[in-house]
């Protein structure tokens, strides 16, 4: 296993190598190279200069890695996760961090979920309606109580056992 460099004391890590994401990730240092020049992942730790130089990744690199290999494990294609990806990085605080952030996939389209359940298209930048049915439940039995607390309706009912019967 890999050991990971810090450079605080809390002991976050700060840069990794090629050969620690590969291990991380799951990946060949050849699919690495291929995902550099064709610009899906850059390293922003630092970037080859030329052979025998090494690249180095961020912890968000290797997050954005990590996320690649699961949604192509999805069934999505280089191209939807290019295009997805391309403004993942404009969610990054804009409300939450990026930790926050859900990324939910059919295997054909991306969403990305907020911590506020909001869900987005990143590609088309169009929101999704996220509404809990748990929540209209607990609505509803909140407006029953009040409705019969007032003395509004008969109060008898229909027993919902004997109707579906």
């Amino acid at each position: 296993m890999a050991t990971l460099r810090t450079t605080s004391s809390n002991h976050v890590p700060r840069l990794f190598t090629s050969g620690e994401v590969q291990e991380i990730v799951g990946l060949t240092q050849r699919k690495l190279g291929y995902w550099d020049k064709t610009a899906l992942a850059h390293p922003h730790g630092r970037q080859a200069r030329g052979s025998g130089s090494r690249r180095l990744y961020t912890l968000l690199d290797v997050v954005k890695l990590k996320l690649i290999v699961r949604l192509r494990q999805s069934g999505l294609s280089l191209q939807k996760i290019r295009r997805a990806l391309l403004n993942l990085s404009d969610f990054a605080d804009e409300p939450a961090p990026i930790g926050e952030l859900e990324v939910i996939t059919d295997g054909n389209r991306v969403l990305i979920r907020r911590s506020n359940e909001q869900l987005m298209d990143p590609i088309s930048w169009q929101y999704a309606f996220c509404l809990p049915v748990a929540d209209l439940l607990d609505e509803i039995e909140q407006q029953v109580s009040s409705v019969q607390a007032w003395g509004g309706g008969n109060g008898g009912g229909v027993d919902a056992k004997v109707v579906l019967q």
